[in-house]
């Protein structure tokens, strides 16, 4: 895990509309660790209450350990988005190899979320 976890919105089922769900989102997030981010997960959970005592979770900390069936892994699993250094690909072609991502401890990154207005 290369920085804490960010909460992009919640949302209740019941009440909701498209409109809620924002379009696009920016948040700073902090590199905990020296390294290279490969990827961006996205996990969700959902509660069948109000007092959220019944949980449906994809969030890795939750489901680690646990026998998996082939149903929760195809129907309720992470989001997930390959990343690549975004200030050298913007200095190259369309045929250049993505370069890694690399970080440093500390270092304040811009996470950029944009959700479909399809989904």
């Amino acid at each position: 895990q290369m920085s804490t976890p960010v909460k992009l919105f919640e949302l209740d089922f019941s009440s909701c509309r498209r409109g809620d769900i924002p379009d696009m989102q920016k948040f700073q997030v902090h590199a905990l660790h020296d390294g290279v981010v490969h990827a961006v997960v996205a996990s969700w959970e959902v509660w069948s209450d109000r007092e959220r005592q019944h949980t449906l979770s994809t969030h890795l900390e939750h489901s680690r350990g646990l026998m998996k069936g082939y149903t929760q892994d195809s129907h309720f699993s992470h989001g997930l988005q390959i990343v690549e250094d975004a200030d050298i690909a913007e200095q190259t072609n369309r045929e250049s190899f993505p370069r890694l991502f690399a970080v440093t401890a500390g270092e304040s990154l811009l996470l950029r979320v944009r959700h479909s207005p399809c989904r």
